[in-house]
C-alpha cells in the first residue's frame, strides 16, 4: 500500500524493504512514546500498565488502518475483523514486550545513568 503496488499477494523485493523499514519506524515511534511516558509518570513498569498501554496502542493502530484502507486508491481487501482483532493483539504482546525491555533497564540503575550521561554528551 505505502509504495502504490497494486500485487500484494506476492510484492516486490523493494516493496517489502520499504514496508519493514515502515513497520519499524513505527515501532520506534511507538516504543519511544512507552518510554516518554514512563519518564513521566504516566504509565509504571508492571504487566497491568503494559497490557493498557498496548491495548491503546492497538486502538490507535486500529483507527489508523482504518482510516488509511478507506483513503487508499487500491486497498487491499482483508477479511477486517480478523485482521484487526490480530492487529489489536499484536500490539498488546508489543506493549508487553517493550515494557519488559524498560524493566531489564531499570534493573540495571548503572546501565541507565550511563546511557543518560552519553545522551547529554551527544546533546547539544
Amino acid at each position: 500500500m505505502i509504495s502504490g503496488e497494486a500485487n500484494y499477494t506476492s510484492p516486490e523485493k523493494q516493496t517489502l524493504v520499504l514496508g519493514t523499514l515502515a513497520h519499524f519506524g513505527v515501532g520506534i515511534i511507538f516504543s519511544f512514546s512507552y518510554f516518554l511516558l514512563w519518564n513521566w509518570g504516566i504509565f509504571r513498569i508492571n504487566f497491568e500498565d503494559s497490557v493498557l498501554i498496548g491495548a491503546i496502542s492497538g486502538v490507535v493502530a486500529i483507527i489508523v488502518w482504518k482510516t488509511y484502507i478507506s483513503l487508499h486508491f487500491r486497498p487491499p481487501v482483508p477479511p477486517h475483523t480478523h485482521y484487526f482483532f490480530a492487529l489489536f493483539l499484536a500490539h498488546i504482546v508489543f506493549g508487553i514486550v517493550s515494557v519488559n525491555v524498560f524493566q531489564l533497564i531499570t534493573d540495571n540503575p548503572e546501565m541507565w545513568y550511563e546511557l543518560q550521561d552519553q545522551a547529554k554528551i551527544i546533546s547539544f
